[in-house]
């Protein structure tokens, strides 16, 4: 596992040249995993906007950093695929950036699926004394070309009542895995490289949920 952050600055050229090392090495199966910022893309702008020229400065600049990480990350994208990796986005199923052209032609480009599952259901919740541990039902969606993210199609099964708002300290929170969501993305691309080896099959869920269990 490669990890690339906000360290690593991918709005630069040396940034975006270690990202393109990471995805070429042809001896080994790769699969890009893009987790770019949404806070430019978050419903919240909606409400923030109404602020005044200062807040929608704000907002303008997530848009000019969004602008510069997505163009660097479909390059990133391209040599994957020429080295025969697969491509993966995660945001928000609420967040607007899913419906910015360069978005849209990035996933029909690739043959992007969405794959869309409830954060309560990998133990997001809640960090706040009011609602501590009460579940954090945030709609999240991977699009990719990779057909083992079905298993984590899991929808919420609890009640609106059980909820905690993602909301103040809880949206912070929100931006990062839990250890059962990553550990789950892991597994979908352990199962992949098992199904498409040498006389590999596709697993069914059963073998998900025992990798999950055993990672």
């Amino acid at each position: 596992v490669i990890r690339l952050t906000i360290d690593d600055d991918l709005m630069s050229d040396e940034g975006l040249a270690n990202a393109l090392a990471a995805v070429s090495d042809p001896d080994f199966q790769v699969m890009l995993f893009g987790a770019l910022p949404c806070t430019g893309g978050s419903q919240w702008q909606n409400y923030n906007w109404k602020r005044g020229p200062d807040t929608q400065d704000k907002i303008r600049g997530h848009w000019d950093v969004f602008e510069v990480l997505f163009d660097n990350f479909m390059k990133v994208a391209a040599a994957c695929r020429q080295n025969n990796g697969h491509i993966a986005v995660e945001w928000p199923r609420a967040c607007s950036y899913w419906a910015r052209p360069e978005v849209l032609n990035f996933i029909r480009l690739y043959d992007l699926v969405d794959y869309d599952f409830d954060g309560c259901m990998y133990g997001l919740c809640s960090i706040v004394e009011a609602t501590l541990g009460d579940p954090i039902k945030k709609p999240w969606r991977i699009a990719s070309d990779m057909p083992e993210f079905k298993h984590l199609r899991r929808q919420c099964t609890h009640t609106p009542s059980e909820h905690a708002p993602c909301a103040g300290k809880d949206t912070k929170l929100s931006e990062g895995y839990t250890d059962a969501l990553a550990r789950s993305i892991h597994a979908c691309f352990a199962l992949h490289d098992s199904s498409s080896g040498p006389g590999g099959t596709a697993l069914p869920q059963d073998a998900f949920e025992e990798y999950v269990v055993d990672f």
